[in-house]
């Protein structure tokens, strides 16, 4: 692995709360962690991504370019092949079991340790806590400021802010970004501001809108069963 994190492992650094325990926000994490994964790629000029006429459908394929070094990467652009792809669908499919793939390379990087827990004395879980605290903090520093409108979002920052707006997980986090009725306006503004190339542009705003269109379903679906119950 590159020394330098992922934008999916610094998507992860921010979901993950910093006692390590998954709450239930995070099984909605595999939509801004697989977004990341696809911008990471058309960053490094890895994918194309195109639109289908009126119908605004959003397609994507690996471009003719070297693979690259990192496992991760690799076997995204391995998944895609040689064929097209609708963007919506690579969501669960692109990296499987993608939020333990991002966690593991954390563990392996010791910014989060594994431990092995039970609930109530029986029931075995996984909690993720904080070792090195430090690229956590440079993060939410680098957010942070740009949030509050002291620093200009570049193509990294800029799509994580956009991909935990789209997820619906940036009001959420644990602790919590500056937040307030100014900085929501800023951020639904770096969710359509110009600041990356056209190639990045245009990942962002396809994935944007698979994630937004996915989390419009999942609501959708939780609001439904939980009518039924009642």
């Amino acid at each position: 692995m590159d020394d330098r994190l992922l934008i999916a492992e610094e998507v992860m650094l921010l979901v993950l709360p910093d006692n390590g325990k998954l709450g239930i926000e995070f099984s909605n994490a595999e939509y801004p962690l697989t977004g990341a994964v696809l911008v990471e790629l058309a960053m490094r000029g890895l994918i194309d991504i195109r639109s289908q006429g009126k119908s605004g459908k959003r397609y994507v394929r690996a471009a003719e370019a070297a693979s690259p070094a990192d496992p991760l990467l690799a076997d995204a652009l391995a998944h895609l092949g040689e064929d097209e792809h609708e963007v919506s669908s690579l969501f669960g499919t692109l990296v499987p079991k993608i939020q333990d793939t991002v966690l593991g390379r954390l563990d392996e990087r010791g910014i989060i340790e594994r431990e092995e827990a039970k609930f109530l004395w029986v029931f075995p879980t996984t909690h993720w806590p904080e070792k090195n605290a430090r690229p956590e903090a440079q993060l939410r520093e680098r957010v942070s400021e740009v949030l509050v409108g002291r620093a200009e979002p570049d193509e990294r920052i800029g799509s994580i802010i956009a991909l935990l707006s789209a997820s619906q997980l940036i009001k959420h986090l644990r602790p919590p970004l500056p937040w307030d009725k100014t900085i929501e306006k800023r951020v639904e503004d770096i969710e359509k501001g110009n600041w990356s190339s056209a190639a990045v542009s245009e990942a962002v705003d396809s994935v944007l809108l698979a994630v937004t269109v996915s989390m419009v379903a999942v609501t959708a679906a939780t609001t439904a069963a939980t009518a039924a119950t009642m």
